[in-house]
């Protein structure tokens, strides 16, 4: 998960990536959402919402989801499993250097 975390995990590494991952998600099953970190380098910062969360919160492992409204980890592990499937590379792009997509009705 190392190199995922820095931008990019080859297929080779993939196994292993995968192990980690599941390891990482039932630790964080084990941890309530009260438990989340929002600013690593002051902990008593919470979020802009406070200690609310949604009741279908029940761990740390649903805290956080994608712009789409999927649960992080499972997208994670979902990528991971795909990538082991096709081979290739996984790649860790920053939204902010997505380009815009704009659907234009014709």
């Amino acid at each position: 998960m190392g190199k995922l975390y820095q931008g990019s995990l080859p297929s080779r590494d993939v196994e292993a990536a995968i192990l980690e991952a599941q390891a990482i998600k039932n630790g964080l099953n084990k941890l309530g959402p009260d438990k989340v970190v929002w600013d690593i380098n002051d902990l008593s910062l919470l979020p802009p919402w406070g200690t609310f969360v949604g009741p279908h919160i029940k761990s740390m492992a649903g805290y956080f989801v994608t712009t789409t409204g999927r649960n992080l980890v499972d997208e994670i592990v979902d990528n991971l499993e795909s990538l082991k499937e096709f081979g290739g590379t996984l790649d860790i792009i920053s939204y902010d250097k997505v380009p815009f997509f704009e659907h234009k009705n014709n």
